[in-house]
């Protein structure tokens, strides 16, 4: 979770230094993702945040992409969860936790499954600070986690919108 709200002892300058550090290190087509996004996502209205799906190969620098991102939205004051399918995915995410760890998701995960976490909890609280989400392995995932998750968020957030209105970052 990359959510400054949360942590105390955050230092946005040092955030934001080592975000732009890492930046100069991305090539020419991961600048480009990483323009898009910031760019969308400070222009995002009250009932529309960005959607992004980064399709690309295995081994092209998707998590240090990702990683980049935490750390630039970091250092802008922006709150956010890291996500992934596995638990080896989310270990090499900033912060990052499984997707089941994070949004209280059951197994087995079925159609009709829902997420544990309700709208007046801690849990809840967190994730509702959250105004991005970064989710690798997003196609790894069965549409019902899919499905739970935008239930989970509609209703934390209390806005009929998909995601609840999070910008949605993944691959």
């Amino acid at each position: 979770m990359f959510c400054p709200l949360q942590s105390k002892n955050i230092n946005k300058e040092e955030e934001l230094r080592f975000g732009q550090e890492m930046y100069e290190t991305l090539n020419e087509a991961q600048r480009s993702a990483v323009d898009k996004i910031l760019g969308a996502y400070h222009r995002r209205s009250a009932t529309t945040a960005p959607c992004f799906f980064i399709d690309v190969p295995g081994g092209t620098g998707k998590t240090y992409l990702y990683n980049t991102l935490c750390y630039l939205f970091k250092g802008q004051g922006v709150s956010g969860l890291t996500v992934a399918w596995t638990g080896i995915a989310a270990n090499l995410l900033a912060e990052g936790r499984t997707v089941h760890s994070r949004f209280k998701l059951p197994v087995p995960l079925l159609q009709t499954s829902t997420s544990s976490i309700r709208s007046n909890t801690k849990k809840a609280d967190t994730i509702r600070k959250a105004d991005v989400v970064i989710w690798d392995e997003a196609l790894m995932v069965r549409s019902y986690a899919l499905k739970a998750v935008d239930i989970l968020l509609r209703d934390i957030m209390n806005i009929n919108v998909p995601f609840g209105n999070d910008a949605m970052i993944g691959k």
